[in-house]
């Protein structure tokens, strides 16, 4: 093969890039069954098909233990990539890493077109360096370009593509550089990446070298770009410097500050490589964290609360205000932006939404998990199940009442029918199930100067000035597959990566409230929402109707919650959940404990242990008790359940070893088979030895057991950990 270099600008289209993919997923699978007779790995077991899995020659010190592969004799280049988005990870339908096969159109030119794909190396298996098989393609979706390190015969050539055709999946060579053999020690990856605005807070800092590296002598420093010298790491210091291979990762004491530039610095022979040669310094390494909240400004109705983002500053001050208190001033950096307004009435959305969940119930819910809002209403008892024929007439008649007057179910309820069956059935369940929100930001598009991942939460705030209110919720841009939502960029492109946001209207629903009750009450909704985006993703239990917490489902008393300033939160979920205050906070001391109510102060203790689970706090002079039974019961459902991968109706636990094996003593122990012959498979765990959680929790093992979907919200984790309790004061007597 012949590459010539080849420029032609053109924009990427994702979304066709991402239809294909998918659509030749179904495809691919047929190809997996090709035997992986020899390949450069050598073990069949620990690698995928040999077409996929190619060792860089060890002459050549790269950071990939698997790399692209032109097949000489097919005319093919086999590789793996990552999408990216706004160098952000990007998966597709929960993908993340492709099995790629690009056919050769014209070696001359440099063009070449996507032939098939595939999930790549779905069981986990690793290379011949015990490390998980690598990618080393990548897809940036706001560019269409494509990168990649391919072996050509002997040469190993980084190479880059750009996008020319999105239905075809033909791209042309932009660039091909030949990599030198034994080249001098040098970063090759950056984690967060190079001159990024991306970076979340509370993420590690790492550079990949093209070879292994060793310790020297020297210190690494972290640096804020606007005032200085953050922080100091002696690369000696196992504990805040971290050498694994060719792999640096530094992990700060604190966490970083949001919305400013850092840049690391390593100096001249702190590291050195295999030969004993030493490293030549970085000096030009930046990025930017993420500003902690957005608030987009979206009228509708063609009107709105907020003409200038001005008008907003007071809620927006209040809001953070509460959210600086809450997470000991980790969250602090904001921006307004203005959007157009929506010209759809509120009536015709809730109509829409109503007319979506009417036919979901007499559709019997849909089976269809990754388009299907309404899947989890199947076996729900809340929801209406198998209609009788007389339900049945009854939802056609809504349904119909719905399309010819374009207006919310309300309107249909007082006519013959409706007095009838709405409060009786239909309002409960069916209607309350209706999402209209979606409806009211379908085709939303961006301003051209906000790009969402640069930010950390992301809210709509909507508003009008009539009575309308769709009150308010958390969500997810790529929530169940992309499929619920159609809010775009500036460039008109679907956005669909993994980013929480919450949208929240600030609408006045009686017409007359008080400014500054409404203000309140709109700013305790923005906080409660944010958190959910913030890492909460349930409501904490509070069955005696204390008024505690913000996440508290009862709401508790109204008043107390509106007379506090800020609204409180549960220590416990301050330190597990949100990350925000040390482990060194809890004791089991009651005569250490401080009230909450003060300032933090990150040396103090403020939350009492005294029991199996069971905590106390003292908030404004008043001692609160919880329970945290959901460590509890996922433990006993680990010990006594064997769990399959995936839910059904009558089913709905599932595990794949994820939730289960991070608190076990052997990470081996477990039964795994299939089920009738079926993809799914059944763990059981019922033998395993588990750690005592209790005694062995700590944030870090909390999350990682929250968290092993990559931070995705998994119904099987019980999130509403916390149930309220009447506070005994003999348990803290006896505490210490």
């Amino acid at each position: 093969m012949m590459l010539k270099k080849y420029f032609k600008a053109y924009s990427g289209i994702m979304d066709s890039f991402k239809l294909k993919l998918l659509l030749a997923l179904t495809f691919s699978q047929f190809c997996y069954q090709e035997a992986a007779i020899s390949h450069p790995h050598g073990n069949s077991k620990e690698a995928e098909i040999n077409h996929y899995v190619t060792k860089p020659p060890s002459e050549f010190a790269v950071a990939l233990n698997n790399v692209g592969n032109f097949n000489a004799i097919e005319s093919r280049i086999f590789t793996c990539l990552k999408p990216y988005q706004n160098d952000i990870l990007s998966p597709i339908d929960g993908v993340s890493e492709f099995s790629i096969a690009f056919h050769i159109i014209s070696g001359a030119e440099g063009t070449i077109g996507v032939s098939e794909s595939g999930v790549f190396n779905s069981e986990g298996n690793i290379g011949s360096d015990g490390a998980k098989l690598s990618c080393s393609g990548s897809y940036e979706t706001t560019t269409g370009i494509y990168k990649d390190t391919i072996l050509i015969n002997s040469s190993l050539v980084e190479t880059s593509f750009q996008l020319i055709d999105p239905t075809l999946l033909t791209f042309n060579l932009l660039s091909a550089k030949t990599l030198d053999k034994s080249p001098v020690l040098s970063p090759v990856e950056f984690m967060p990446k190079k001159d990024s605005k991306t970076m979340d807070v509370n993420d590690g800092i790492s550079v990949v070298f093209n070879r292994s590296i060793f310790r020297a002598d020297g210190k690494i420093e972290l640096v804020n770009v606007e005032s200085g010298v953050v922080e100091e790491f002696d690369v000696k210091d196992s504990k805040k410097v971290t050498v694994d291979g060719n792999k640096l990762v530094l992990k700060p004491e604190k966490a970083l500050v949001s919305d400013k530039n850092y840049e690391v610095r390593i100096p001249v022979e702190a590291l050195k490589d295999s030969d004993g040669n030493g490293y030549s310094g970085l000096n030009n390494y930046q990025f930017k964290t993420q500003i902690d909240v957005a608030f987009l400004l979206v009228g509708y109705d063609n009107t709105t609360l907020y003409e200038t983002v001005e008008s907003f500053e007071p809620s927006a001050k209040k809001t953070m205000s509460f959210l600086n208190s809450l997470s000991a001033t980790q969250i602090a950096s904001y921006k307004t932006y203005r959007l157009s307004n929506i010209n759809i009435s509120g009536a015709y959305a809730k109509s829409l939404g109503h007319l979506e969940v009417v036919e979901a119930a007499l559709e019997g819910w849909g089976v269809d998990e990754l388009s299907n809002y309404f899947r989890d209403k199947i076996g729900n008892p809340d929801a209406l199940q198998n209609p009788t024929a007389q339900q049945r007439e009854v939802l056609q008649d809504l349904r119909q009442w719905l399309l010819d007057n374009q207006k919310d179910a309300e309107g249909w309820a007082i006519s013959a029918l409706g007095m009838q069956h709405y409060s009786d059935w239909v309002n409960d369940k069916v209607l309350k199930f209706s999402r209209p929100e979606y409806f009211l930001l379908d085709n939303l598009k961006f301003p051209a100067e906000f790009a969402p991942q640069e930010h950390k939460v992301i809210s709509f705030i909507l508003s009008n000035q009539g009575k309308t209110n769709f009150n308010a919720a958390a969500s997810n841009f790529n929530g169940l597959g992309g499929a619920q939502w159609s809010i775009k960029t500036a460039d008109g492109l679907k956005v669909t990566h993994d980013q929480d946001f919450f949208y929240s209207d600030h609408s006045d629903p009686f017409g007359d409230s008080a400014p500054d009750l409404l203000l309140n009450i709109n700013t305790r909704v923005d906080v409660h929402e944010s958190i959910h985006t913030w890492g909460h993703a349930g409501h904490d239990r509070d069955p005696l109707m204390v008024g505690y917490s913000t996440m508290s489902q009862a709401g508790g008393d109204a008043d107390l919650q509106f007379r506090r300033d800020p609204p409180t939160y549960p220590i416990y979920n301050r330190v597990y959940l949100m990350g925000w205050l040390p482990e060194s906070v809890i004791t089991t001391d009651a005569s250490l404990i401080r009230d909450a109510a003060d300032p933090i102060v990150l040396g103090q203790k403020y939350l009492l242990k005294v029991g199996r689970f069971k905590y106390q706090e003292l908030y404004d002079g008043q001692w609160f008790q919880y329970s945290v039974p959901s460590l509890l019961n996922q433990l006993n459902t680990c010990k006594t359940t064997s769990i399959v991968t995936a839910p059904t109706a009558t089913n709905p636990k599932y595990d794949a070893g994820n939730l289960c094996k991070p608190i076990l003593r052997d990470k081996s122990c477990g039964i795994k088979s299939e089920i009738f012959g079926l993809p799914e498979t059944m763990w059981d765990f019922r033998d395993c030895e588990f750690i005592d959680i209790d005694a062995e929790l700590s944030r870090e093992l909390f999350q990682r057991y929250l968290e092993d979907f990559d931070g995705e919200y998994n119904s099987a984790i019980n999130f509403d950990a916390l149930v309220m309790e009447q506070a005994d004061v003999s348990l803290r007597s006896s505490s210490n």
